[in-house]
């Protein structure tokens, strides 16, 4: 569904767009912000993933098909 761009973003900014139905928004009240804050519960990949790791994900999630 997405382009090797679009699932970059996804990847390092998970709750820059999230699709229709998924994550809840975390009220302030609920305690400190962190990556929920903005509906996604994944947290940034980019930190966690080297930029060679990002790519070959990227490449290998363009390959799969839908359903």
């Amino acid at each position: 569904r997405l382009t090797a761009g679009g699932l970059l973003e996804s990847l390092i900014h998970p709750g820059a767009k999230l699709a229709p139905g998924y994550g809840q928004p975390k009220a302030p009240a609920e305690g400190p912000a962190d990556a929920t804050e903005s509906g996604s519960a994944m947290p940034p990949m980019g930190a966690v993933l080297t930029l060679r790791e990002l790519r070959d994900l990227i490449a290998y999630l363009l390959t799969l098909k839908e359903p």
